[in-house]
């Protein structure tokens, strides 16, 4: 009987030392286990403790709500636009980077480094540091341009010369089948399972920023921003953004294309399949874009053959020439701001197939080409955006 005693004395302290030890490895190393098992263990805390305890020198923030993509990407530029250029350290604890997103985005800001300030970026993962972490840093006394951010007035002049633009160009016009006003878009959609609903003009200095933040910064901020009202909001509360970027883009069509090229085209895939872009401009010059990416005008060549169709079913309108063609091509992308449109995937899909898109941009064309003739184009502009902005021309 003592024996048997023994022998359960013993087998009690051998499983109550290697309940101390797994508790050791567990609560004392927290490297031990990946963040994702320890959020699904309550360890939300001590997850959390070991990041700030990593995050010396930094300005730290926890985004533990970012999963998507598309939070990523809404989180990483809000940091970007209001963090004054401090070194900031955004911890991601529950984002699974599946798809290697976190690597998307970082590279992304570093081939951007020169329009966002000397931007310097890094990433790393478990288990070398507890959880996917992004850092921003800055080269020093890098020379940069910050945003200026427009004044009251400015903003409202903007935003009222837009919803005019919508009311008296756009629908004017006819150059979007689907917009009847500002107040109501995504019109005759019902039948194809898309809701109307109204179009929202946002304007870039309502995007929380720091006076250090450079324009390119301040616009991203807000592009994704609208991306996750489109995907969270319902289509009657938002069917469709025009988005106004920073006022210094206004007068240089280049900077802006680029802009949006070169940084916000290169992180679309934090989104995909859910949110359509479009950029406008002022002096919207297709020549000036090069190779045409996504959320520029088609090619003129391929314009010409769509209106080549179009004709063959409509004999009696005559072929414009070449030059009219491509005139009228880059004004049906005209705003009286530099503007981003951000369109739900549900829309352009259900709109499809409802209008034919050749015909779409064929009668474009010949719309803006017979309002051109009889004045009503420059009668519409007066009206939309009375003081005009001078052009920069390319050095």
């Amino acid at each position: 009987m003592a024996k048997g005693l023994h022998t359960h004395v013993f087998m009690a302290v051998t499983i109550f030392s290697a309940l101390q030890l797994i508790g050791s490895c567990i609560f004392c190393n927290g490297l031990i286990l990946p963040p994702a098992d320890k959020l699904k263990m309550g360890m939300i805390d001590m997850l959390e403790d070991e990041c700030i305890d990593s995050s010396e020198g930094f300005n730290y923030h926890w985004e533990i709500d970012c999963v998507e993509g598309y939070q990523l990407a809404t989180s990483v530029f809000k940091r970007l636009a209001e963090c004054d250029r401090e070194c900031t350290r955004i911890w991601l604890p529950a984002f699974r980077n599946r798809a290697g997103e976190v690597g998307v985005l970082v590279d992304a800001l570093n081939s951007n480094s020169d329009r966002l300030g000397g931007l310097e970026s890094t990433c790393q993962h478990w288990p070398d540091v507890p959880a996917s972490v992004i850092d921003l840093t800055w080269k020093a006394d890098y020379p940069f341009e910050a945003y200026e951010k427009e004044s009251p007035s400015q903003i409202n002049s903007a935003i009222a010369a837009t919803e005019s633009y919508v009311d008296n160009f756009l629908v004017k016009l006819g150059l979007c089948p689907f917009t009847q006003s500002v107040h109501r878009s995504a019109i005759g959609l019902e039948s194809v399972g898309v809701k109307e609903g109204p179009v929202i003009v946002k304007h870039c200095a309502d995007t929380a920023s720091s006076k250090l933040a450079t324009p390119a910064a301040v616009m991203a901020a807000m592009y994704w921003e609208g991306v996750t009202e489109i995907i969270e909001r319902p289509e009657e509360e938002v069917s469709t953004h025009l988005l106004l970027a920073p006022s210094c883009y206004d007068g240089d069509f280049v900077a802006f294309s680029k802009s949006c090229d070169n940084l916000l085209e290169k992180t679309v895939r934090l989104s995909p399949g859910s949110v359509g872009r479009v950029w406008f401009h002022p002096y919207y010059d297709l020549d000036k874009v090069g190779q045409s990416t996504g959320g520029h005008a088609p090619p003129v060549g391929e314009i010409e053959g769509l209106i080549d169709n179009y004709l063959s079913t409509n004999p009696s309108i005559s072929k414009p020439d070449f030059a009219d063609m491509t005139r009228a091509h880059d004004k049906t992308r005209w705003t009286p701001h530099a503007t981003i449109n951000l369109l739900r995937t549900s829309q352009l899909m259900a709109a499809k197939g409802k209008e034919d898109r050749g015909k779409v941009f064929a009668r474009n064309i010949f719309s803006f080409l017979k309002g051109e003739k009889t004045g009503i184009i420059d009668t519409m502009k007066s009206i939309v955006s009375p003081v005009p902005v001078k052009e920069t021309v390319d050095a």
